[in-house]
């Protein structure tokens, strides 16, 4: 549903939940050597999925959200397209500066619950996540059918602390330090491992 003759970095993806309830997310990718008519790119791509209720568009877009005369150009093309910006806080950070210009928009707020702008390490840019809102009934039908077995066999209530207290003492820096990728996942799961043993060793009795 990509329109292809859009020329600025970005890919797009048509989420659907169900047949009543779909969105549109769009990534994009503005970098400083970027063509000049980075604007007028955008706007055909906006006008592309005008026709969508709900369009997600986030990424690296280097526009200093924090300057007003900076973000000022894209900030009224957003606003005829009716998204808001929901990143509140720098998401580049350097010994000399802070900038918010890894950003988050979309034309349904209401239906973002969260938003994490993280400093991971891994980069000078912050990782950008959000959290989207179902319907209670909707995320049930997807979790537990009805008039089926449950999909998942969830950890009892009596060993989620067992779990949480093995995540929050694992030594997360060896993950984050760890350069051979199998051994990082395997660093990263071993907390979990921990708490599927003791799981495994609890006995019900009716």
């Amino acid at each position: 549903m990509a329109p292809s003759d859009v020329k600025i970095e970005y890919v797009s993806v048509k989420v659907s939940l169900s047949s009543e309830m779909s969105f549109v997310f769009i990534c994009v990718y503005h970098p400083p050597s970027a063509r000049s008519d980075f604007y007028d790119q955008l706007k055909l791509l906006l006008n592309h999925f005008s026709s969508i209720n709900e369009v997600i568009l986030a990424g690296d877009l280097n526009i200093n959200w924090d300057v007003k005369n900076e973000r000022k150009t894209l900030k009224q093309i957003m606003d005829h397209h009716n998204f808001t910006q929901l990143i509140e806080q720098p998401t580049r950070l350097t010994q000399h500066s802070r900038t918010r210009i890894d950003l988050l928009f979309t034309t349904c707020p209401y239906r973002v619950t969260k938003t994490y702008n993280l400093l991971t390490g891994l980069s000078d840019h912050n990782a950008i996540l959000f959290t989207r809102k179902l319907t209670k009934k909707r995320r049930c039908s997807l979790v537990k059918p009805i008039n089926s077995t449950p999909l998942y066999d969830f950890i009892p209530m009596s060993q989620q602390q067992n779990l949480a207290a093995a995540l929050h003492n694992n030594n997360w820096s060896d993950v984050l330090s760890c350069v051979d990728v199998i051994r990082a996942c395997h660093l990263f799961n071993r907390p979990l491992e921990g708490g599927a043993r003791k799981k495994e060793g609890t006995h019900y009795h009716s």
